[in-house]
């Protein structure tokens, strides 16, 4: 396995979407490079308005979107509300790219608005990818739980639980469904890694 590996990089998965916000092309162009080598696929908008309309009209398919702080028309703080507020969209994982390196006061307003994570310019491609990696990994986890077959709290099996078909995904209790989202939005390896999924950040990058 290569030193740094997207989630989406098996032969039979599709590659993972990621919207990329910032209204300097050269910088959309870099984090288009970066990500295309981790395996991912982008989209891109120049400012934030933009990038609202492309996060609706992706919803579905997202699995994370990178916002630049200052941008024009919506910069990323109202982006990232609006993105919050709206319903198709409020589970998207954000990153917030800030060009303030040591202050915190970006930090601390980004995670008021439940922000994924951010990075300061100038940073790391490799610390990039493999952010961005893990919050993918995590995005498919949470809706491959989303979308599997609910178990009653009573522990009786639900009838798509009983399908004979080896295929579906697994079935899970309600409440049990609740504490696992929470876990994998907060980015609880240790539950991803009792579900299937183990995340091990070596010396290069993100092996998934």
């Amino acid at each position: 396995m290569s030193a740094l590996q997207s989630p989406s990089s098996s032969p039979d998965a599709r590659p993972a979407l990621v919207l990329v916000a910032d209204d300097d092309s050269s910088i959309r162009s870099l984090l288009r490079s970066w990500l295309e080598r981790a395996g991912m696929t982008c989209i891109e908008a120049c400012d934030g308005e933009e990038a609202f309309k492309l996060a609706k009209e992706n919803a579905e398919e997202l699995a994370c979107a990178i916002l630049d702080v200052r941008m024009p028309r919506s910069d990323g703080f109202q982006t990232l509300e609006n993105i919050r507020r709206d319903a198709s969209t409020r589970l998207l994982p954000v990153v917030l790219l800030t060009a303030n390196a040591t202050g915190d006061e970006d930090i601390i307003r980004g995670a008021s608005l439940l922000a994924t994570d951010h990075l300061a310019k100038p940073f790391s491609g490799r610390v990039l990818m493999a952010k961005v990696s893990a919050i993918v990994a995590r995005t498919k986890l949470w809706r491959e739980v989303l979308s599997a077959p609910v178990t009653p709290d009573d522990g009786k099996p639900n009838a798509e639980a009983e399908d004979a078909n080896s295929l579906a995904p697994p079935s899970f209790r309600v409440g049990d469904r609740v504490q696992i989202c929470d876990a994998v939005l907060s980015g609880d390896e240790h539950l991803i890694g009792l579900y299937g999924m183990v995340i091990d950040i070596v010396g290069d990058g993100l092996v998934v």
